[in-house]
This record gives structure tokens, C-alpha cells and sequence, in this order.
């Protein structure tokens, strides 16, 4: 089932409709990066290619993350090599002095975050 969001990205809003699958892996993924799904959003955001919609970057980066675990399940997670490229990945969506987008519709913002991911 799609759900729809509000979302304020950048200073402006916009919807974004995602299957349900989607919006968890989208959570997953910032719980486990220490960081808001607000702030996730608005890395992918500011990483995608100018032709392709927000709903489709999120659900490509949803897609890329955990088809990247499955491909690093045969790798050792010590491999030196495989920490270096890990770190360079993440280091994009790590938290910034930026203010925290909001999303309405998720109980999330300044308040609703901490009590979503935890």
C-alpha cells in the first residue's frame, strides 16, 4: 500500500509516496545510521540526479543499500578495504549543523524523531 508524506526539504515542501516496505527500509536505515529519517531524506535529496523524482531516488537508495548488504555478506567486515569505502559512502549522510527537515504524517520532527527511533 503507497502512503503519502509531507515533507519539508531544503525549506520547501513537497509529498513524497512511497510503499509502506519503502518508508520502513527508509527508517531502518537512518536508525542505523544515528540519524533522522528527516535528515536522510534530505542527503538523498541533495544527492539525486535532477531529472529523477524523490520518490524514486529514495526507493533507489532504499534498493542500493540493501542490495550493497547482500553483495558485503561475503566480505569481511574487516577487511580494510571494505571499512575504508564504507566510511567514504556513509560520511555523506552524517548529521550537519543544518536544520532537521520535518515530515508530517510520520510523528516526526525536533520532538517525534527521537521517539520513532528509539
Amino acid at each position: 500500500m503507497i502512503r503519502r508524506r509531507s515533507v519539508t526539504v531544503a525549506g520547501h515542501k513537497t509529498s513524497i509516496s512511497l510503499e509502506g516496505a519503502f518508508w520502513q527500509g527508509l527508517r531502518d536505515i537512518a536508525e542505523d545510521h544515528h540519524t533522522s529519517l528527516p535528515r536522510l531524506i534530505a542527503r538523498i535529496d541533495g544527492d539525486r540526479q535532477q531529472f529523477a523524482n524523490l520518490s524514486s531516488a529514495i526507493r533507489m537508495f532504499v534498493l542500493r543499500y540493501f542490495r550493497d548488504q547482500v553483495h558485503q555478506q561475503g566480505r569481511s567486515v574487516t577487511d580494510a578495504s571494505f571499512q575504508k569505502e564504507r566510511r567514504r559512502h556513509w560520511a555523506r549522510f552524517r548529521p550537519t549543523s543544518s536544520p532537521e527537515p520535518s515530515i508530517r504524517g510520520l510523528g516526526i520532527g525536533s520532538e517525534g524523531t527521537r521517539r520513532m527511533l528509539h
